[in-house]
């Protein structure tokens, strides 16, 4: 089967990307009208529930690190939590054991110091996020079905000559993945061209109101998670509790912890359990 796998990654093809195109007029506006944009910013919902809320947390994760390096606004972009959240979630002395979140990223960042910022966020994404994420999701996904997944946007001639064209074809204004999309339109309906970016997400903010709700509660209730001395579970479930009222959307925050404690009584719990 053939997969559309690296073809964000090549041809800026993420919401997200946007950001870089926004910080460049960002700067031009007076200063009143940036703290303006900020104040509002604030009561902007976060969720990706929908395309116009994903934009609101982007714009909102941009706004929150206006005058950061572009290294930095990626990796705000790219985490479920920012740097205050994590001073409240982790634990005492938890976070000194941990790398910076920019350790992974940095060397990419390093070795495109003379690209375009839009440039360095795809090379950077095209060496962590493609192979480390994706690549290994659709790798044993098709194994387990057994079907050989082939990635044909991944074909090392394309990437290299994509890589070659200036990043203002591949964003215009609003519009990602433009070469693409318009190198195809003599080939494919308007329908399909237009269509608005479908990930494969699931419902993970339904299933924290619903199914999750009281399996969650009663993991970062549970001893064995409150003496691992990780994250702080009294801030977890307040973080469930103001997602289950609708005041914010927390799914991607609490899927992320609640995955890493399972973890942890999986690699780290039960090896001991064994020794034992």
């Amino acid at each position: 089967c053939l997969s559309g796998t690296g073809g964000d990654e090549i041809f800026a093809g993420y919401r997200r990307y946007l950001i870089e195109n926004l910080f460049e007029h960002y700067h031009k506006y007076p200063k009143f009208l940036q703290s303006l944009a900020m104040t509002l910013s604030k009561a902007l919902p976060v969720s990706r529930t929908s395309a116009v809320k994903e934009y609101f947390l982007l714009l909102k994760r941009f706004l929150d690190c206006p005058e950061a390096s572009p290294m930095l606004r990626h990796i705000s972009m790219m985490t479920c939590f920012q740097d205050d959240a994590k001073e409240a979630l982790f634990a005492e002395g938890f976070e000194e054991h941990l790398a910076p979140s920019e350790y992974v990223i940095s060397q990419y960042y390093k070795k495109s110091e003379e690209l375009d910022d839009l440039t360095r966020a795809l090379h950077a994404d095209f060496h962590t996020y493609l192979p480390g994420d994706l690549l290994v999701k659709e790798d044993r996904m098709t194994m387990a079905a057994s079907l050989e997944g082939r990635v044909p946007f991944l074909d090392h001639e394309l990437v290299e000559y994509v890589a070659s064209i200036p990043a203002n074809l591949k964003i215009r204004k609003l519009t990602t993945k433009y070469i693409l999309k318009e190198a195809l339109r003599p080939l494919l309906p308007a329908g399909i061209i237009e269509r608005r970016k479908h990930g494969f997400a699931v419902p993970i903010g339904e299933w924290f109101k619903k199914d999750l709700k009281t399996y969650m509660t009663d993991v970062f209730q549970d001893q064995t998670t409150m003496q691992r001395g990780y994250v702080k579970s009294d801030y977890v479930l307040s973080l469930l509790n103001e997602h289950q009222k609708g005041i914010q959307d927390y799914s991607s925050q609490l899927w992320a912890v609640l995955v890493f404690e399972l973890w942890c009584r999986e690699y780290l719990d039960k090896p001991q359990e064994k020794d034992a």
